[in-house]
């Protein structure tokens, strides 16, 4: 059995949509034969998966009809399924007459995956790109923002999936009080209560906010861990005083020990679709802080694995973050009910299977 991947850029541990996309390729590929599309990039990556990764130059500016032809020129017949995860910002028309010539002629089953909210009518912005779009037999969307606004663009609800992103809990795993204590003096992180955000540092993101809010909280560390972003919208600028408790750190391809070194995760992000970053920490058992938006609100129970703020509320953030700092006692409750969040619902295990139901069903009719 056959699966195609495309996504426009494909470099995990950068980007969610990219790790999402890696989780879901490793799962599939342990009973298919997956291979996943992308175009190279000037960011150096070397690729280490279990499956392979082709890159399509982008010289020539039509990389995705090269991917046609690249699947074409291998199968006589139609594959089992071509999953596009993501729009392409710069190839946008190309990358959605690949969408349209992959139902009609490459793959039995067709899937796209749109990662945010908004993105849907960036993109398909017209009467041809919507018309080339119609092709697609099954959108996945992250929540329940994204599912209004397929609605309101005239998608049928027949074809929507709404379907959170998954993550291997296997790998994402809490530590025990020897192994933290470990891995914060490797870091060179005080033993102290410690709040972490990871990711893109992106203006929709307000990592400024955080920055700000910390600085007058002096009884606890904040940790980031990421890199400027202004691929899809504004760079978010801050600036961290010398004598601060704030420590930020480069992207890293290893999250795992940052997640293992913290108490809380804390996101003031206003836009997202599923962060797999808060999976990931939730997964390490950290409970979270986080904007009360769709993305956070379907994974956060305030008070049961973290606490919600409003967006942009500065006074709010300030009272979840003193109100987390009170109670240890409360801190492990949440930590337990965190790690058991992923397990009981967001295992890459089970978003595997919902795609190879798919597959399956199209492939038997």
């Amino acid at each position: 059995m056959n699966i195609y991947i495309v996504t426009d850029h494909f470099f995990p541990d950068i980007g969610g949509l990219e790790q999402s996309t890696k989780y879901l390729s490793e799962e599939l590929n342990k009973e298919c034969n997956v291979e996943v599309l992308t175009v190279e990039s000037k960011i150096t990556y070397k690729d280490n998966f279990s499956f392979p990764v082709t890159r399509f130059s982008t010289v020539n500016g039509a990389p995705y009809l090269e991917m046609y032809d690249y699947i074409a020129h291998r199968h006589k017949d139609k594959v089992q399924a071509i999953c596009f995860f993501g729009f392409s910002p710069t190839w946008t028309d190309e990358h959605l007459e690949f969408v349209s010539m992959a139902k009609s002629k490459l793959a039995h089953l067709v899937t796209f995956k749109i990662p945010s909210l908004k993105e849907f009518s960036q993109f398909v912005n017209n009467s041809e790109r919507k018309q080339k779009f119609d092709k697609i037999d099954f959108i996945f969307c992250l929540n329940e923002g994204i599912f209004q606004e397929l609605i309101t663009s005239g998608i049928s609800s027949k074809k929507i999936i709404c379907q959170q992103n998954c993550i291997p809990s296997t790998h994402f795993t809490p530590p025990n009080s020897a192994e933290k204590l470990e891995i914060r003096n490797k870091l060179e992180i005080e033993n102290e209560t410690v709040l972490i955000f990871t990711g893109r540092f992106a203006e929709r993101k307000r990592v400024n906010l955080l920055v700000d809010v910390f600085e007058q909280i002096p009884e606890a560390t904040l940790v980031l861990v990421g890199f400027f972003d202004n691929r899809f919208d504004a760079g978010s600028s801050f600036t961290v005083q010398p004598d601060s408790k704030i420590k930020v750190f480069e992207p890293t391809f290893n999250i795992l020990p940052f997640l293992q070194a913290s108490d809380w995760y804390i996101t003031a992000s206003v836009a997202e679709g599923m962060p797999n970053a808060l999976l990931e920490a939730l997964s390490c058992g950290l409970p979270a802080i986080a904007t009360s938006i769709p993305g956070h609100a379907e994974i956060i129970r305030h008070g049961y694995n973290g606490l919600l703020f409003l967006p942009d509320n500065v006074d709010d953030l300030i009272r979840q973050v003193k109100s987390a700092l009170k109670s240890s006692h409360e801190q492990k409750l949440l930590s337990q009910n965190a790690r058991n969040t992923i397990l009981d619902k967001y295992d890459i295990s089970y978003l595997a299977k919902v795609y190879k139901h798919l597959i399956f069903s199209k492939n038997d009719r």
